[in-house]
């Protein structure tokens, strides 16, 4: 996991390292937060993790979601990568 080229304030998250969906995106804010997964709210209380897990269960589909999480506006891609960006800043512009 590391800082994205984009934002300096993003965090990216690979397929690699978690294979459930649901505990990337814990995994992610984890990290990023500097606190223990157990630490983290609980995700149900934002998304489904069940739903979020089957969303992206076959990798021939193609899109991504993106939801508001313990702080962080969390993007999940098909891929498997997960982005958290802060909700309150706004987007760099080229």
């Amino acid at each position: 996991m590391g800082k994205t080229d984009r934002n300096p304030d993003d965090w990216d998250l690979s397929i690699e390292d978690e294979p459930e969906p649901s505990n990337r995106v814990i995994g992610a804010v984890a990290s990023a937060a500097n606190v223990d997964p157990f630490e983290c709210p609980p995700l149900y209380e934002t998304v489904n993790p069940s739903a979020l897990n089957d969303l992206f269960d076959e990798r021939a589909v193609h899109g991504r979601v993106t939801f508001d999480y313990a702080g962080y506006e969390v993007t999940l891609a098909s891929n498997g990568d997960v982005t958290l960006a802060d909700p309150d800043e706004p987007p760099e512009t080229d």
